[in-house]
């Protein structure tokens, strides 16, 4: 196990873990979101290839829609 922070909250993880195999096991629908690893945004195409290692600030942002 390895410890990371994900939205500024303690996680442990399995590793090795990219950020699509995050999304997986949080069961968060990979379309609805934008993920930044220590606080750079990581492009959706590059996600399968992001490793996430021991002690990484994870934030998983849910895309809101809206407007007036």
């Amino acid at each position: 196990m390895i410890t990371i922070t994900l939205n500024g909250n303690e996680q442990p993880i399995e590793p090795p873990e990219n950020i699509t195999a995050l999304l997986q096991s949080l069961n968060v629908n990979p379309k609805q979101v934008a993920v930044a690893v220590n606080g750079e945004v990581v492009r959706r195409t590059d996600w399968p290839a992001a490793t996430i290692t021991e002690g990484d600030a994870v934030e998983i942002v849910r895309a809101v829609g809206g407007g007036a």
